[in-house]
C-alpha cells in the first residue's frame, strides 16, 4: 500500500498544501490526479470503515462519526492487490476557505443517489464527504449509473477518478462544501431489472434529474 498509494501522493499532497489559498498556478498532470484520487480513496473509505480505529480515543466514542453501512470487498481489494480503484468509484475535489470565513451558499444543489436494486441485487450507491487543508472531497460509488457534475462543468470542481486529466487546481475558486451535494437514498429503494437500468443511464444522475420519477415515467409509458 504504501508503495502503490503512498509514495506516489505524497509529493502532490504537498504541493496541495504549500499552495494554501494562493491563486497560483498548480499544474497537476493526469497521472498525479490518479495518485492523489487513490490517496483520497484510501483515506475516505479506512477513516470511515466500521472497524477503523482511531488515534483520538474520544472518536471512538462518538456515534455521529460517519461510518459506511456496508463495505464492498471490491472498495478495499485494489489497495491490498495493488491495482487501479474500480472506475464504478467517482472522486472530485473542491478548494475550500481555508479560514471557513465564507457564507452559506444561497443556492444549494444536490445530486440524488437512489438505493439501487437491480435485479435484487444491492448496487450499494454510497457518497462520503470529507475535508483536508484547502481541499473539499466526495467520493462517491455508483456503478453503472454516470454522473453530471454541475461543478465540474463550470469550472467549479475537478474530477480526479476515473478518467483523470489534467488539472490547473491553482485555477478552481474556492467553492462552499453546502453548494453542491450528494443525498443518499433519499427517494428509497429503486428496484429495476437490467434492462429498465440500461433505459435510466441514458439520463446521467444530476442536479436536475429525479431518478425514481425517470423511472416511474419511462414505466408508465411502456404499460400506457
Amino acid at each position: 500500500m504504501d508503495t502503490t498509494i503512498e509514495k506516489p501522493a505524497k509529493p502532490v499532497v504537498r504541493r496541495l498544501l504549500a499552495l494554501r489559498d494562493s491563486p497560483n498556478k498548480l499544474i497537476l498532470s493526469a497521472d498525479e490526479c490518479a495518485a492523489l484520487a487513490r490517496w483520497l480513496l484510501k483515506v475516505g473509505l479506512l477513516s470511515a470503515h466500521p472497524a477503523a480505529e482511531h488515534d483520538h480515543p474520544g472518536l471512538q466514542r462518538d456515534q455521529d462519526l460517519p461510518q459506511l453501512s456496508t463495505v464492498r470487498a471490491e472498495w478495499l481489494d485494489w489497495m491490498r492487490t495493488g491495482s487501479a480503484p474500480p472506475t464504478e468509484f467517482s472522486v472530485f475535489v473542491t478548494r475550500r476557505d481555508l479560514r471557513g470565513e465564507d457564507a452559506e451558499p444561497p443556492k444549494k444543489q444536490h445530486i440524488v443517489l437512489p438505493r439501487l436494486v437491480v435485479d435484487r441485487e444491492d448496487r450499494n450507491f454510497m457518497s462520503r464527504s470529507f475535508g483536508s487543508t484547502g481541499v473539499n472531497v466526495t467520493i462517491v460509488w455508483h456503478p453503472g449509473w454516470p454522473i453530471d457534475h454541475a461543478q465540474v462543468d463550470a469550472g467549479r470542481a475537478a474530477r480526479l477518478w476515473p478518467d483523470a486529466r489534467e488539472v490547473d487546481f491553482g485555477a478552481l475558486p474556492q467553492v462552499h462544501p453546502k453548494e453542491l451535494s450528494f443525498w443518499d437514498a433519499s427517494i428509497g429503494t429503486l428496484s429495476v431489472s437490467a434492462e429498465q437500468l440500461d433505459v435510466l443511464v441514458q439520463h446521467p444522475l444530476s442536479v436536475d434529474s429525479n431518478p425514481a420519477a425517470m423511472f416511474f415515467g419511462n414505466h408508465e409509458a411502456t404499460h400506457s
